[in-house]
């Protein structure tokens, strides 16, 4: 009977350590996968402000292609500097925005 009793005893024990065990791989497993999940969003929101900031300075360098080639083209033919089809506030906007994006980035960016 003492026998019985101290098997019964070692099959609950090892039915508890079981179960303990599958219960913190179960929560690891979990973790790891929230882990991933909150890696990949961040490093989705890295890529999103690096092709937005790309894409302003893309924009700034036409911006100011087109502002010097027709500065260009006025002073070839002589003439007093007249309106450009860039006026300062696209510039000043352009440069707002990508301001913004670098103060954005910051948080983004910070581990």
């Amino acid at each position: 009977l003492a026998a019985l009793e101290t098997r019964f005893l070692l099959q609950v024990d090892d039915f508890r350590r079981r179960a303990r065990r599958k219960a913190l791989a179960s929560a690891i497993r979990a973790w790891h996968s929230q882990a991933a999940l909150a890696s990949e969003a961040a490093r989705m929101a890295r890529l999103k402000k690096v092709f937005a900031c790309w894409r302003l300075v893309a924009k700034e360098q036409v911006l100011l292609q087109r502002y010097l080639r027709e500065c260009s083209a006025e002073n070839f033919k002589g003439l007093p500097p007249s309106h450009t089809s860039v006026r300062p506030e696209d510039l000043e906007r352009l440069y707002r925005q990508m301001a913004e994006h670098r103060w954005d980035a910051v948080d983004v960016l910070s581990p």
